[in-house]
C-alpha cells in the first residue's frame, strides 16, 4: 500500500514538474508562456483572463500535449488574444497550435526567413528540402516591427 502511494505522489509530481510558468510582463497586459505545455496550463491561462490581466501571450516553449494545446488555443481564439513567439525560440507541437489561433501572430524572426528567400533559415518546422523562394513579392502588412 505505501508502495502505491509513493508512487502515486512521485506520477502527481511529475505531471506538474514541466508544466508551463507564466509571468505578466511588468506594465504591460502580456502573458509570458515559459515552458512545456500540459492540461493544467489551460485553467491558469484562464484564470489570468478572467481577472483581466492579460490581452497577449508570448510562447516561449518547446510545445508540448497537444490536447492542451488545442484546449489552450480555444481560449487563444475566444477571446482574441495576440501571440508572440521570440526569436531564437522553438515553436512545434502544441506552442505552433496555439500560435495558429492568435487573432493578431508575430514571429519576431520571420521578416528575416521571408526576406533571405530561403526556406531553410526557418530551421525545423518543417522540412526545407527544395523550399526556396525564387520572386516572391510579400505585402508590407504581414511585417510586424
Amino acid at each position: 500500500m505505501l508502495c502505491r502511494i509513493f508512487a502515486l505522489l512521485i506520477a502527481t509530481f511529475a505531471t506538474h514538474i514541466s508544466a508551463a510558468e507564466f509571468f505578466v510582463l511588468p506594465g504591460t497586459k502580456t502573458l509570458l508562456m515559459m515552458g512545456e505545455t500540459k492540461a493544467t496550463d489551460v485553467t491558469i491561462l484562464k484564470s489570468y483572463i478572467m481577472q483581466d490581466k492579460i490581452d497577449g501571450l508570448i510562447l516561449k516553449g518547446p510545445g508540448g500535449d497537444l490536447d492542451a494545446g488545442y484546449a489552450i488555443a480555444d481560449v487563444v481564439l475566444k477571446f482574441g488574444l495576440n501571440i508572440t513567439v521570440p526569436e531564437n525560440t522553438e515553436c512545434a507541437s502544441a506552442c505552433s497550435i496555439i500560435f495558429s489561433a492568435g487573432k493578431k501572430r508575430t514571429l519576431e524572426e520571420f521578416h528575416e526567413i521571408i526576406s533571405s528567400k530561403n526556406r531553410s533559415n526557418a530551421g525545423t518546422s518543417a522540412p526545407a528540402h527544395g523550399l526556396y523562394l525564387i520572386n516572391i513579392e510579400y505585402p508590407k502588412s504581414i511585417y510586424v516591427h
